[in-house]
């Protein structure tokens, strides 16, 4: 059997074991929460001893009378090592860890979407919430889910920031309605930098995938 076959059987496992939850619900929150601990189950078969697979937060804990200064946003899937930094917090899986446990994160979308989303009445004033386009164009901001993904990989590297070594950083999702060269664009025209705020790039994704169809590094 080809190598090529072996991973389209595992992508196809996914994909069918992804889809099982849709037969029985179509609330969004309830499919997304399902499909994330899809992929926990799927990673943890392939991680090395001495690493743990959860959902949570990174914490720098630095401030004792404010516990959330310096913590990253709910991440779906962390990949840490706790041999030698045990988590501050953890239950069934949800865990808060230390920046040095690190290993990974993944953000996971059911349809990965990315598009314009142009003030009300295409008006070219810009301001803080659609800081894009103006003078002779409309104002507008870049939505969807890619970009609350990129938000959440970006709050990550924040809390990230004190420790010298890298850690791996990813957007994984089912499916996907996007044109991937809007997103080359909005990157290599700086306007996805300019309106997230981003100025490294630790505070980018390591890499964005599609299952079955796309593959950024």
């Amino acid at each position: 059997m080809s190598t090529n076959r072996y991973f389209q059987i595992e992508e196809q496992k996914l994909l069918l074991e992804a889809e099982k939850i849709a037969l029985f619900t179509n609330h969004n929150p309830t499919i997304g929460s399902y499909r994330e601990a899809v992929l926990r189950r799927y990673i943890r078969q392939f991680v090395p001893r001495g690493l743990k697979v959860g959902s949570g937060f990174v914490s720098r804990n630095e401030n004792a009378i404010d516990l959330t200064e310096g913590q990253s946003r709910q991440i779906d899937v962390l990949i840490y090592n706790d041999s030698n930094y045990q988590p501050i917090l953890e239950a069934e899986g949800f865990v808060v860890i230390r920046p040095e446990s690190l290993i990974g994160v993944i953000e996971v979308k059911s349809n990965l979407t990315f598009y314009k989303n142009y003030k009300a009445n295409n008006s070219h004033k810009i301001d803080d919430k659609y800081p894009l386009g103006g003078g002779g164009s409309p104002a507008y901001r870049w939505s969807g889910t890619m970009v609350e993904a990129l938000k959440n990989i970006q709050a990550c590297s924040e809390a990230y920031k004190p420790r010298k070594t890298g850690y791996f950083s990813g957007v994984l999702a089912y499916q996907s309605e996007f044109n991937i060269h809007n997103l080359y664009h909005a990157l290599d025209n700086n306007e996805l930098q300019e309106q997230l705020g981003i100025n490294h790039l630790r505070q980018l994704p390591t890499a964005i995938c599609t299952i079955g169809k796309s593959f950024i590094m």
